[in-house]
């Protein structure tokens, strides 16, 4: 299969994996606010809130492995490839047991009170499972970026598929026989975690040559695993602060009732950024084993080709989205919203400027090229957070996605295709 190929079916199983990880919430939340009811419901969601915010817990590790092993393996480097996967392994397993040993004596400690929990035990059960399983899933999403290196992107979201669908069949069974809250609550999350240690017991099984040893671990290789980590993990902090810092402006300005406002049309807009995700992710690691091979024709060709493609693709469910928006959050929350048209429709051009500089982040991130995007992205967050903080009041909510759609096609995008396009100009 060639390099096209497999990454038209990398988009496809990204668009497989990401809608049964959809589908599953919806599947076993019903079921579970019955269950556990409101009390129990409410620990059980605050305590996945946590983890959602603690997603930079890998220290950028598994982006720098990803952007490592796409040249190692476009250079057909199996002994650094190894040294690289065995490092990430020992580096992250040290971070869930650091960070388990902390929160645990945390929860202990504080008795759940900063988050206005009881605190009697089977909260606190809860409360653990859900840590249980987030920190096993920390060394074993390992495998996901190898077979993402590996381009074998369908690969990785059959295992996530698998995962996803085993951890409802479980939830319902555990509901079933009436087993205690925790336990339902450790079926639902756990074998997302059990599925990709699976996962990378099968494919090392499979390919020997990769498999991760204790002796192959090296200094060179987490020193320079760790240091573009930090890169990416600053990356990851300043995009998650720019973009998720609305609804605190809101509150700010305007008040809790204009968040409300805001973020129901935000919540349906946010889907854009799944297909945005769905679409060009895949090219991570193309770009960097065509880099490594020295195809920079490839590369800029693919990469124009993507922006009509993902960009043209981005808008056209931008259009349905923003048509059908009325409707859907009608049907959804049995009410319209403000504006809500006119929101849909400014997060759906931001999404397609998004989509159309993806191509070049992509470029940049294979080269390991972060310093640009920090510094672009950090200026942009100054930006918009101190524009929205100015003029933004609850009759002028559409002035947020206005605000970041204009200056983002004015800051970022600009920027990444510039830097990229040097970068291939060879």
């Amino acid at each position: 299969m060639n390099r096209s190929r497999r990454l038209v079916s990398g988009i496809i199983g990204g668009a497989l994996g990401r809608s049964v990880s959809l589908i599953a919430p919806f599947l076993v939340m019903p079921i579970m606010l019955r269950y556990l009811g409101d009390t129990h419901f409410g620990i059980w969601m605050t305590a996945v809130s946590i983890t959602s915010m603690a997603q930079f817990s890998d220290l950028g590790i598994g982006n720098g492995l990803l952007t490592r092993l796409s040249a190692a393996f476009g250079r057909d480097d199996i002994v650094s490839a190894r040294a690289d996967i065995s490092s990430a392994y020992a580096m992250l397993t040290c971070v869930a047991l650091i960070l388990s040993v902390i929160s645990g004596g945390l929860l202990l400690a504080s008795n759940l009170r900063p988050f206005g929990i009881s605190t009697q035990p089977a909260s606190l059960a809860i409360v653990a499972s859900v840590l249980v399983a987030f920190f096993a899933g920390i060394p074993a999403s390992i495998i996901q970026r190898v077979m993402y290196a590996r381009q074998q992107v369908m690969l990785s979201n059959l295992w996530q598929i698998a995962g996803a669908s085993v951890a409802v069949i479980a939830c319902w069974a555990a509901v079933t026989l009436k087993l205690p809250p925790w336990a339902a609550v450790l079926a639902y999350g756990l074998p997302a975690a059990l599925a990709l240690a699976g996962a990378g017991l099968w494919y090392f099984v499979r390919n020997p040559e990769l498999r991760p040893r204790l002796s192959d671990v090296r200094k060179d290789s987490s020193r320079q695993l760790l240091t573009l980590g930090i890169r990416f993990l600053a990356l990851g902090i300043l995009t998650s602060v720019a973009l998720n810092v609305d609804n605190v402006i809101i509150a700010a300005n305007a008040g809790a009732h204009a968040v409300t406002q805001y973020s129901v049309p935000a919540k349906i807009g946010s889907l854009l950024g799944l297909v945005i995700t769905t679409i060009f992710l895949p090219l991570w690691a193309a770009n960097g084993e065509a880099l490594a091979r020295g195809d920079f024709d490839w590369v800029r060709n693919n990469s124009r080709r993507m922006v009509w493609i993902g960009g043209g693709g981005v808008a056209v469910a931008a259009m349905i989205l923003t048509l059908a928006g009325d409707r859907i959050i009608y049907l959804w929350m049995g009410r319209n919203f403000s504006d809500q048209q006119m929101i849909l429709g400014l997060l759906g051009g931001l999404s397609v400027v998004m989509a159309i500089a993806s191509p070049a982040n992509m470029v940049l991130n294979a080269i390991g090229q972060i310093r640009i995007q920090i510094i672009a992205w950090a200026i942009f967050a100054l930006i918009t957070i101190a524009l929205k903080l100015a003029f933004v009041t609850e009759g002028h909510l559409w002035l947020v996605p206005a605000i970041s759609l204009i200056m983002y096609a004015i800051i970022i995008t600009p920027a990444m295709w510039k830097t990229a396009g040097n970068a291939l100009r060879h």
